[in-house]
């Protein structure tokens, strides 16, 4: 929504105006204003001004307008009320901004203003908040289930246009209970409302089909797909059979459990105390040295070897069986 409200022009303009009126006053004679104040009012903006508290009658019409759209304070909070004293008002306020002008004021000693508003339900702008969990989230589409658990909560909001802002929410695959902000916008009003929500994931992922012993080597018909609920785990899940066959079990695994990252590990094609050939480009040279594995590792994985005949430790990269690069 685009919000338009008049009187926050007020606040720029209204003592530049008020310079400009004072200075035709003094030319033209001294001006009688006559303020009736009100005991009660009720607005719906952001800003009060004189207009909203008291009936303004002066000779000098345009001056009677910049009156009326007088700035005197910021509105109560809607739903809320807030007093302002007359006196006070004209003497400090109103006074020392028309100095050549005779201020008359009568009514009400203290004007009762109070903010009108209407109610905003979370779930009224349900659709809104939707919207920006679909911007963000990057789960796959239908994997996930999101709703909000305060949909009943209601904000006092001025009864007026409003704009909504989202913001706490720090990772594109939320999961869970969790919360985040809902600003509601109001001209230069902000209210902030926390929204609590749940998302549940479910997702297919691999499963042990049969029992596993640690050290096994995992084949396909050890593995079974399943779509589950993975809210609540905090590992990684193996959701492709490239992330498991071929692997080696750290431990045992019993049928039915979920395959984790940190369940398996890639089969060393070099073993602790294996020789192996280590190449190195030196100037666009290759050089080739024997050298014995002082670890275990996969292909891609760095260990440490010793230089069969330097006994120099030196930090290469498995490429293959028996060969390495620095």
């Amino acid at each position: 929504y685009i919000m338009v409200i008049p009187k926050m022009f007020n606040v720029v303009y209204n003592y530049t105006i008020c310079l400009f009126i004072t200075c035709i006053i003094s030319l033209a004679g001294a001006v009688q204003v006559s303020f009736v104040f009100r005991d009660s009012v009720m607005v719906n903006d952001t800003l009060i001004t004189l207009g909203d508290i008291a009936g303004i009658r002066s000779t000098d019409g345009s001056l009677s307008d910049v009156l009326r759209n007088f700035v005197v304070a910021d509105a109560a909070p809607a739903g809320y009320s807030r007093f302002i004293c007359r006196d006070d008002l004209i003497t400090y306020k109103v006074q020392s901004q028309f100095k050549s002008v005779q201020l008359i004021a009568r009514g009400a000693v203290r004007t009762c203003i109070a903010t009108n508003f209407k109610e905003l339900i979370v779930g009224d702008v349900y659709d809104s908040i939707m919207q920006y969990i679909n911007s963000i989230v990057s789960w796959p589409a239908g994997s996930w289930n999101f709703s909000v658990l305060n949909t009943s909560d209601k904000i006092k909001i001025f009864n007026m246009p409003y704009r909504l802002e989202f913001s706490g929410i720090n990772t594109n695959r939320p999961k869970g209970q969790f919360s985040f902000q809902m600003a509601i916008i109001q001209g230069g009003k902000v209210m902030r409302t926390p929204l609590r929500c749940t998302m549940k994931i479910s997702l297919p992922v691999i499963l042990a089909a049969s029992p596993i012993m640690r050290g096994e080597r995992i084949t396909p018909d050890k593995c079974v797909f399943k779509t589950m609920d993975v809210t609540h785990y905090s590992v990684i899940l193996c959701d492709s059979l490239s992330q498991v066959v071929g692997k080696r079990a750290l431990r045992q695994i019993q049928e039915g459990n979920v395959l984790t990252t940190k369940w398996l590990q890639e089969i060393p094609v070099v073993e602790k105390g294996d020789a192996i050939r280590i190449i190195s480009n030196i100037n666009k040279v290759k050089v080739a040295v024997d050298a014995v594995a002082r670890e275990s590792g996969a292909i891609g994985e760095k260990i440490w070897a010793e230089n069969a005949a330097s006994h120099k430790m030196v930090r290469v990269v498995i490429k293959s069986k028996g060969h390495a690069e620095l």
